[in-house]
């Protein structure tokens, strides 16, 4: 079962405050990385689809809701590769296509 989240932290100096965006959390583990910009992050890092932090100031919300909470809004990137990830990106593209026309 899916489960979206969404961060609650405003970052310090002020720049884009807190990002109203609601992100699909990946399930699937991730491989070890370390790169020089990053830290190390281990398999077990929960990250969403698009690659946002799961850890620190979230809220989850589960299962995954059919419409986000007032004040947010789908994370473009999430929604897109979990299609992928579950099979449904021809449909979805179908539905965004006879929306377009």
């Amino acid at each position: 079962m899916a489960t979206a989240f969404y961060s609650s932290c405003i970052c310090s100096p002020p720049r884009a405050g807190m990002v109203p965006r609601l992100h699909i959390l990946r399930e699937a583990p991730r491989r070890a990385t370390y790169r020089a910009a990053e830290q190390f992050r281990s398999p077990d890092t929960q990250v969403g689809w698009c690659g946002t932090g799961a850890w620190g100031h979230r809220h989850d919300i589960s299962p995954l809701p059919t419409e986000p909470p007032t004040g947010l809004r789908w994370c473009g990137a999430c929604v897109g590769r979990y299609a992928d990830h579950i099979g449904q990106l021809d449909a979805l593209a179908a539905q965004l296509a006879e929306v377009a026309t």
